[in-house]
């Protein structure tokens, strides 16, 4: 009825993408802003398909999320995981440390994952270990899976001295494994 409601081209590109079909998902994605330049959910879309593709384009559609989207926490996570993403590490820790600081002691679990993953890539092993080890104490029981629980046990058995802990965070994993 409305050409220009975005709303319903990305709802459809949702679709295709649960059906992973990037030919017709990006393409209704680019509908969406096409039908409104300032719809940003599409360009967060756009961000995560590009994030582990291509982290320059990523980033160009990062930028215009977050020009687009209503100022959060959030926000500044994804532009932290898009400098772990470019080899930044510091940076996104810097970036990291800066949204913890403007937290007031609310929590925000995912940001100890990020951690863990700068600490991995940057080779230091007892921070990354015991990021995870917050990340698995704060977030909730249910968005957990057996991922986290592989990460985890792998954080483990890099650190010497904890293969009893890595194999029973490894038997999570699997319990949890669809």
């Amino acid at each position: 009825i409305d050409p220009n409601y975005a709303p319903v081209y990305y709802r459809i590109g949702r679709i295709f993408e649960s059906q992973r079909n990037p030919e017709m998902f990006l393409g209704y994605y680019e509908k969406a802003i096409n039908a409104n330049s300032k719809f940003a959910l599409a360009y967060l879309s756009l961000y995560e398909y590009y994030a582990n593709r291509d982290v320059n384009k990523a980033k160009e559609f990062l930028d215009l999320y977050i020009a687009n989207a209503d100022k959060d926490t959030e926000n500044d996570y994804f532009y932290a995981d898009y400098l772990f993403r470019s080899g930044k590490y510091q940076e996104s820790l810097a970036k990291g440390k800066e949204i913890e600081g403007a937290l007031n002691g609310e929590k925000f679990p995912k940001l100890y994952k990020l951690y863990y993953f700068n600490y991995d890539r940057m080779g230091d092993s007892v921070n990354a270990m015991q990021n995870m080890e917050k990340f698995l104490a704060e977030e909730e029981p249910g968005r957990i899976g057996g991922e986290d629980f592989a990460l985890m046990a792998a954080a483990y058995l890099r650190v010497p001295g904890n293969t009893a802990k890595a194999e029973l965070v490894a038997e999570k994993a699997i319990a949890a494994d669809t």
